[in-house]
């Protein structure tokens, strides 16, 4: 989805807004690739709290932030930084722009558009009833919506599994 080309000792990149969650991440020497953790701040503070000093060496986390992300430690040798993962899709200026969605899904979208349409405080148009209607129908087919809570839930460090005391 993404590739960030790096030099040696260079550490951290600026992602586009569109990305909002990363599945996988990358460091290419043009030899090999080093698969990356994903780690947050916090993790990195209890687990190595010198990571922020760390000289330059093979990379082995990725931490991410809002809009940035840092190779800890720094790569020795130049590379790319290869990401796949979540984007929001391109927005859709013209007539003839179709939605990155596939087309399978297209029927499904409309739910939504009328969801939106009923509950715009209109004398001609709003309608509770019908924009619920419409919500649960496209809930059914894509699923609840996930919050900024569960996305972090769901991207949590530490394994889980259960301790026996």
């Amino acid at each position: 989805l993404c590739e960030f080309s790096l030099s040696a000792g260079e550490s951290a990149v600026t992602v586009p807004g569109e990305l909002f969650e990363i599945s996988r991440q990358e460091f290419s020497d043009g030899a090999e690739r080093i698969l990356l953790r994903l780690v947050s701040r916090e993790w990195l503070d209890g687990t190595c709290p010198n990571w922020r000093t760390l000289p330059a060496d093979e990379p082995a986390y990725l931490v991410q932030d809002i809009q940035s992300l840092q190779i800890v430690p720094p790569p020795s040798v130049a590379g790319t930084l290869l990401l796949e993962g979540y984007r929001l899709p391109a927005s859709m200026q013209a007539d003839e722009d179709e939605p990155d969605i596939p087309a399978v899904h297209h029927l499904y979208l409309t739910s939504w558009a009328l969801h939106v349409g009923y509950s715009v405080p209109d004398a001609d148009t709003f309608d509770p009833g019908r924009s619920e209607r419409e919500e649960a129908k496209f809930t059914r087919y894509f699923g609840l919506r996930p919050d900024a809570d569960l996305r972090a839930l769901s991207r949590q460090d530490e394994q889980h599994h259960n301790v026996a005391y």
